[in-house]
């Protein structure tokens, strides 16, 4: 009789060890996944200007994940005569970027030549020009964005999409 119990404690015994084991064997190949589904990258912090018709144009640090809305909260909002027509309020911010807030009557001040304003122009305005489809007015308009407005004509050579041949076709027709 105590060889059975003997037999029998020492089976159980066996039984959690082997349990124990087996365990921590499993527990060495889960791997587990150090970031959830909804988890987001931290913003960085970033530099941006922001100028022309602002209650207070300057630098701003801004966070990578801002638009361009938080930057003209963080401005002081826009002046009363401010021409956010031709601004995208929902893009996103880049490190070094320049925003210009045009003021109304800019465009009429441009256009007086009968010039189109690749700081101002609007999508359809730019679309009727020479060579400029929606997409390529588009891109015109982002880098304009992004870069707070072009400083010369031939900054467009920068576009993706436009060559000198295109430029050339349109360059009587435009104007900063």
């Amino acid at each position: 009789m105590k060889k059975k119990v003997f037999v029998s404690a020492i089976t159980i015994v066996l039984i959690i060890v082997g349990i124990v084991l087996n365990n921590i064997n499993n527990n060495e190949n889960i791997i587990i996944d150090e970031k959830p589904d909804n988890y987001e990258e931290p913003s960085q912090i970033i530099f941006v200007q922001i100028g022309g018709a602002i209650r207070r144009p300057g630098v701003y640090e801004m966070c990578s994940d801002d638009r361009v809305n938080d930057l003209i909260i963080k401005a002081g909002e826009v002046l009363s005569n401010a021409d956010l027509k031709n601004v995208n309020l929902v893009q996103r911010l880049n490190d070094g970027a320049k925003i210009i807030i045009s003021s109304k009557g800019d465009d009429e001040k441009a256009n007086q030549d009968g010039k189109i304003s690749i700081n101002n122009a609007s999508l359809d305005e730019l679309t009727s020009l020479s060579g400029i489809g929606v997409a390529r007015a588009q891109s015109i308009i982002d880098y304009r964005s992004n870069n707070g407005g072009f400083r010369s004509i031939n900054e467009l050579l920068e576009i993706s999409g436009i060559s000198e041949s295109i430029l050339s076709q349109i360059i009587n027709d435009i104007c900063l």
